[in-house]
């Protein structure tokens, strides 16, 4: 029987090789990209809904975060009607940057699905899609 696990497991160490190198002149590593990206698309967004989201825990939420915000990429700013709620925005800095991190992104995917047809791409996202689905089942329901 192949073992999913390790493969997908080596194809993410693998990924964070690649990008801390691609993102090191940005002082940002492999983990922060993803949570900027994802503020970038839901401006707004608490610290919560982006850990829940993504399914990270709060501890690596609060770090990718704070290394966001020491490097001008991400604000925090109260909410207006609620004080206690922390809406997540990206700066100016951090746009400037968000094409690049898409175009690396885009690379990878380019490097890691070289000689695979359309096809076989679109089913592979599929069924790794629903190999994540099955993991988060099987860990919320712990």
């Amino acid at each position: 029987m192949p073992v999913i696990s390790k493969y997908s497991s080596m194809v993410y160490r693998l990924s964070q090789i690649y990008f801390d190198e691609q993102l090191a002149p940005y002082h940002i590593g492999c983990g922060q990209q993803f949570f900027l990206l994802h503020i970038y698309r839901h401006p707004g967004i608490n610290q919560y809904e982006l850990a829940y989201q993504d399914h990270y825990d709060k501890g690596t939420t609060a770090r990718a975060v704070k290394k966001l915000e020491e490097q001008g990429y991400v604000l925090r700013r109260s909410d207006e009607h609620d004080r206690r709620i922390t809406k997540l925005y990206v700066t100016k800095k951090g746009e400037a940057i968000v094409d690049m991190i898409n175009q690396v992104l885009a690379d990878w995917h380019a490097i890691i699905t070289d000689g695979l047809s359309d096809e076989e791409c679109e089913v592979t996202a599929r069924l790794m899609g629903r190999v994540a689905a099955n993991a988060a089942a099987f860990v919320k329901k712990k």
